[in-house]
């Protein structure tokens, strides 16, 4: 029987993936990588490659049945009435750390319910009115950008946040070059 991302994740090898990213993210004292593309449209470039290599489609973008990125659906978050992940706090006990609903969109653990937001920059439901300083400013304090929240796992933004400001700037160029895609409003995950 062949093992779903969603299945590996609920048998409690989320953590594995979370360490393995934190030990292949950026240290805080390495230099940073030079832009090999400086040329008008190299900023964009350089982002573009960062969010491959951070893996940021894996959560904002839904997934279908066999693990794929839906296509026309990047970077949209979670999708218009699919399930959210849920969690019971027994679910520890039986070795579950995680659990992630079908479109891998939204995830639940101890620490709540986690739901991935449009990253394409709709001025309505995307990140269009994010400024790239802000997103600078988010990660470097874990904060919501529009919230001032916490900013809930998966979100690997401790290692994000050893980004240099130019390679921030550099994912913000590339998220903004995105055709703006309207999403339903993140849902309100239950409570408990």
């Amino acid at each position: 029987m062949a093992r779903t991302r969603s299945t590996w994740l609920a048998a409690g090898v989320l953590p594995v993936g979370i360490v393995v990213g934190a030990l292949f993210a950026p240290r805080q004292d390495a230099d940073p990588i030079p832009d090999p593309t400086p040329e008008p449209g190299g900023l964009v470039e350089r982002g573009r490659y960062l969010v491959e290599v951070g893996a940021c489609a894996d959560c904002h973008s839904p997934h279908d049945q066999t693990g794929n990125v839906i296509t026309g659906a990047e970077f949209t978050g979670h999708p218009p009435n699919a399930p959210i992940a849920t969690w019971e706090p027994g679910l520890l006990e039986k070795g579950v750390v995680a659990t992630t609903s079908p479109t891998l969109t939204s995830i639940a653990g101890p620490w709540g319910i986690s739901i991935a937001p449009n990253l394409t920059p709709d001025m309505e439901t995307g990140i269009g009115r994010l400024t790239a300083e802000a997103l600078i400013a988010s990660w470097r304090t874990g904060k919501h950008w529009q919230t001032g929240q916490p900013i809930k796992p998966p979100m690997p933004w401790p290692s994000y946040a050893k980004f240099t400001d130019e390679d921030i700037r550099a994912i913000h160029a590339y998220l903004m070059s995105l055709e703006p895609k309207k999403a339903q409003p993140i849902p309100t995950p239950p409570q408990g």
